[in-house]
């Protein structure tokens, strides 16, 4: 009998997945877009082994974790386990006023994070919303910071502004900081602008909570973090599959 966990990432924009082995690691991966109205699980995982063990990160509808169990139990025999936030959630103290509103993605992602380091860690997670969070080398998860993401500071100006509507075809990656067309200069003042605030965020959090012999690891990871990398000053390393190393950490705390 298998002993590889099917571990799901269900964001607002898209679905991430890994089957992971004991022994091997990451033995099969994809994606798709996320359509809670008409998710595909079928076409998804139709060729994979039936998995011992599936752990699950949804911050999308309700609907897609009902589909989700359903589809699971009925193809599998198998109840997925659905990463839920609170105080003291595997390990982390929780911070939040409302623990239970942190969302599991970002549980998910601080308990990949530790994975990989023992220190203090900050994990910028760039995707519809782009979060900044600080987890320290005591497991206690201490607060953080959400933004717009890439695309929904685009859509704002091409909502809000008729003239640069009418005109605006895509978001273009910047060349140089300042833009020579109106495209070219949403595109410097929406990558700039975000990777310059998370800069600031990650300096304030490095100035107000460390002394000479603290040292930060921060992690780079989301739909847009290669986007993103070039246009940011704090040194990161990026990992695309946090939030994925972080289910596989739950699925070993929870045993």
């Amino acid at each position: 009998m298998t002993n590889k966990a099917l571990l799901i990432d269900i964001g607002n924009s898209r679905i991430k997945w890994a089957l992971n082995d004991p022994t091997q690691g990451v033995v099969a991966q994809g994606s798709a877009y996320n359509d809670p109205s008409s998710n595909d699980f079928e076409q998804l995982w139709k060729d994979l082994e039936v998995p011992a063990h599936v752990v699950v990160s949804n911050v999308s509808e309700p609907v897609a974790e009902s589909k989700l169990r359903r589809w699971c139990v009925m193809h599998w025999q198998r109840e997925p386990w659905f990463l839920r936030s609170g105080d003291g959630t595997l390990g982390i103290i929780n911070g939040y006023v409302e623990p239970e509103k942190l969302g599991s993605d970002r549980i998910a992602a601080l308990l990949g994070a530790r994975s990989l380091c023992q220190g203090d860690v900050v994990v910028v997670d760039c995707g519809t919303a782009v979060t900044v969070d600080w987890l320290d080398r005591n497991d206690h998860f201490r607060g953080g910071v959400i933004f717009p993401g890439l695309s929904l500071l685009n859509g704002v100006l091409k909502e809000r502004t008729a003239k640069i509507s009418a005109g605006f075809k895509r978001l273009p990656v910047p060349e140089s900081v300042l833009g020579t067309s109106t495209d070219s200069c949403i595109a410097s003042g929406v990558h700039f602008g975000l990777a310059g605030a998370i800069d600031r965020v990650i300096a304030e959090i490095k100035q107000a909570h460390s002394n000479e012999h603290d040292a930060y690891t921060v992690y780079l990871t989301g739909g847009d973090a290669e986007r993103l990398y070039p246009f940011f000053q704090s040194q990161m390393t990026h990992e695309p599959n946090l939030v994925v190393f972080g289910l596989r950490e739950a699925l070993k705390r929870k045993c």
